[in-house]
């Protein structure tokens, strides 16, 4: 949904006037601009896929450990946190994210994994406490999907830095 949001800023840009070049200028200026996190919300998957030991996916699993994911630099994932707890888990993604969004920007988008209610909570909460004014919201790919099972929420938004 990252290079979605990206797909949606071209298209207004484009409705609003600006030529294939500039948009295409803009794409190429910003590609690198989103910030993505995702919460996790069972580790027995990242478990199958090789992600996590057995004992930490059962460990985790029993404490309630919801890990926190993201997109670093180079475009790869990276574990930045462990948070108990889901809804703690999810207001930590919101938090990063709106730390490190482009002050101007005002949309950001949802993927879920099959937990549209949450994914509808998020965006109640980043409209309502950040100013947030539109949320795109789909479902994960099934590539992400598969390695993260159901559950799973993904937050991107334009930002200073990845």
């Amino acid at each position: 949904m990252g290079q979605g949001l990206l797909v949606h800023k071209a298209l207004q840009m484009k409705e609003a006037g600006a030529s294939i070049e500039e948009v295409a200028g803009w794409c190429e200026d910003n590609k690198m601009g989103m910030a993505t996190y995702v919460v996790v919300d069972d580790l027995n998957h990242l478990y199958r896929g090789g992600r996590v030991s057995r004992s930490s996916a059962v460990l985790g699993s029993v404490v309630g450990i919801k890990p926190i994911i993201r997109i670093d630099e180079k475009g790869e994932l990276e574990v930045c946190g462990k948070i108990r707890g889901r809804k703690k888990a999810i207001q930590h993604i919101i938090d990063q994210i709106m730390e490190r969004k482009r002050d101007e920007e005002k949309i950001v988008s949802i993927s879920h994994g099959d937990c549209l209610e949450d994914a509808e909570a998020m965006k109640k909460i980043l409209m309502e406490q950040y100013g947030i004014e539109e949320v795109l919201i789909s479902y994960v790919g099934p590539v992400i999907g598969s390695h993260t099972g159901p559950g799973v929420l993904v937050l991107s938004a334009l930002s200073k830095s990845r």
